[in-house]
């Protein structure tokens, strides 16, 4: 299964987006939106999964709802066009 990515521009990424094609990911860059942000989407054609994780606290949200994860997949794919 191939994954899209929306994160901020650090050298760190940068090396990771160099193995997307090897790792089935397509990774883009948004710093204006994921200035450190330590939380994570995942976007299911019927769920969503909500991923907060840092030195402090780790909490995992899961909603099974259709149109929430049809919303969540229009607003990423609106941001994924203002990637780099």
């Amino acid at each position: 299964m191939k994954i899209k990515v929306i994160t901020q521009e650090t050298s760190f990424m940068e090396e990771i987006k160099k193995k997307d094609k090897e790792e089935l990911r397509e990774t883009r860059f948004n710093n204006k939106i994921m200035e450190k942000i330590d939380t994570a989407y995942f976007i299911l054609p019927e769920a969503i999964v909500i991923i907060k994780a840092n030195e402090k606290e780790q909490l995992g949200v899961y909603i099974k709802e259709e149109n929430i994860a049809k919303l969540q997949k229009s607003i990423f794919e609106e941001i994924w066009k203002t990637g780099k």
